[in-house]
């Protein structure tokens, strides 16, 4: 894999993981590396460095050039090469520093977009804030699945930071950094595949700092909002080395069983040096409780800002022609699906189909695949008879179905603030999350036997504990001042 394409890189592997459960995960690792002080390095605690590289498993999946780890002189002939083959950056240049004088940034790495009035594309995450930051603030993006129009194009000026001649600071920063691998592999505790993606890792964050160390140089705003901040330690890295506030956004699930949420209490030590953003910002006081129950996050890191994302407004406000006919009056249920985990979606699927054309239900079932999925994964499942895959908005889809099915997608959450009834997949290998899922109330077991169209399609919580979930958020009534406040 290019030394450039890092951030695209990340786009793709938001969830990728190896074979065993988070839990079982995150008991092996804290087994095998009780002192966290192991992964020190200079100002900085590397701990989720390690954990990346180990979830992600670089080695076998994204393997890549470590110049970090080989002499000094091949480091600098390698940057060299590299900038010989990337274009200018002058006009990118120009609008990041115009873009110094904002009070915040925006910067979306994933690229995601729902539909905006007059059928333009809008950013999915960050649209609804920059509407109350308004001029303030600037949109950054460096996406290439983006798609809605607007804000500044920071890739190239990141790849060029990237592949710059290496500074005193930066020779320094190797040093700890190999000082560090060596220290790490010393232990015993890793195999050598194991230690060749931490390697990966390493290199990344290494070329990530350097780049947005760049970027941050060209201009700074006082804070930054963005969403994620597994896999993008380089990113935090920089933010904190000149003094940017950092404000991750909540973006989907968080859960006890995570890797990287709610950490064991051996890391609240090491928590200020571990590179998690200074500021977390949650649907609602549900997941702040979660949170509250991990080392990584005080009190004081944890805001409730409500549901900020922007699902648009569809210039569709009914469901394609197409899936309409499919469903024909019948009842509906809604499957959402999650990444790598595409075999075990389509097993429950053809399960939950047999089983309602053997019970005689009169009703169809909609698959819906992850944003990070493609349709044809599923194309299979199309030959049902009473299934159809489907890539349409939530919303949608939401307000169609009359139950809505998934194993531990935040999905599950998205069917109670819709007012639908959400029914867990059992599943053997993430019975952890499930077992999670459905002790937060939002969603029932199944059984593979009962009728879940029975008892009505509306979910049964008020409105009251919807909010607990998700907290109204209206940008008419939220100043910029209140916002910017919230990050200090």
């Amino acid at each position: 894999m290019s030394l450039l394409r890092q951030d695209s890189w990340s786009e793709r592997t938001t969830m990728a993981h190896d074979e065993r459960s988070f839990t079982e995960f995150k008991k092996d690792f804290y087994g095998k590396f009780p002192d966290l002080s192991v992964f020190e390095c200079g100002d900085v605690n590397l701990l989720k460095v390690v954990l990346d590289g180990l979830k992600v498993n670089y080695a076998e999946r994204f393997p890549a050039r470590t110049p970090v780890f080989s002499s000094l002189l091949f480091h600098r002939a390698f940057l060299f090469l590299k900038r010989k083959r990337l274009r200018g950056t002058g006009e990118a240049v120009k609008e990041l520093r115009a873009a110094g004088g904002k009070n915040a940034w925006c910067v979306d790495f994933e690229g995601k977009s729902s539909p905006g009035e007059n059928g333009q594309l809008v950013s999915f995450y960050f649209s609804r804030l920059m509407r109350i930051l308004g001029s303030s603030a600037a949109l950054l993006n460096g996406s290439s699945r983006k798609t809605y129009s607007g804000g500044i194009a920071f890739g190239d000026v990141l790849a060029e930071g990237m592949v710059e001649s290496l500074s005193a600071d930066d020779k320094v920063f190797r040093d700890h950094l190999r000082r560090t691998f060596t220290r790490i592999r010393e232990t015993g505790k890793l195999n050598a595949t194991e230690l060749l993606s931490v390697k990966n890792a390493f290199q990344r964050f290494f070329d990530s700092a350097r780049g947005w160390n760049r970027i941050f140089q060209t201009a700074k705003p006082e804070c930054v909002f963005f969403v994620m901040h597994y896999h993008r330690e380089g990113f935090v890295y920089a933010m904190k080395k000149n003094g940017v506030r950092s404000v991750e956004l909540q973006h989907g699930l968080i859960a006890k069983e995570d890797i990287f949420y709610v950490f064991p209490p051996q890391v609240r030590s090491i928590r200020d040096r571990a590179l998690f953003a200074d500021r977390i910002f949650v649907y609602g006081e549900y997941w702040k409780e979660v949170l509250a129950e991990g080392a990584e996050y005080g009190e004081e890191h944890v805001r409730v800002l409500g549901y900020y994302a922007d699902e648009g407004a569809p210039a569709d406000t009914k469901l394609p022609d197409a899936v309409l006919k499919f469903i024909d009056g019948k009842k509906t249920a809604l499957v959402c699906t999650q990444t790598f985990m595409h075999d075990e979606y389509d097993l429950l699927v053809r399960r939950l189909s047999a089983l309602a054309l053997e019970k005689g239900w009169n009703c169809v079932f909609l698959v819906k695949p992850h944003p990070h999925e493609q349709l044809a994964d599923y194309a299979p499942l199309d030959n049902l008879p009473n299934v159809k895959t489907v890539q349409v908005p939530l919303p949608l889809l939401m307000q169609s179905a009359d139950v809505h099915f998934s194993v531990y997608s935040t999905t599950h959450f998205d069917a109670a603030r819709f007012g639908v009834k959400s029914i867990a997949l059992p599943s053997e290998k993430y019975g952890d999350y499930v077992r999670g899922i459905t002790a937060s109330g939002v969603a029932e077991l199944y059984d593979f036997e009962s009728d879940p169209f029975s008892g009505g399609e509306k979910s049964r919580m008020s409105e009251k504990q919807k909010t607990f979930f998700y907290a109204p958020f209206d940008v008419s009534s939220f100043p910029a001042e209140r916002l910017i406040a919230m990050t200090k």
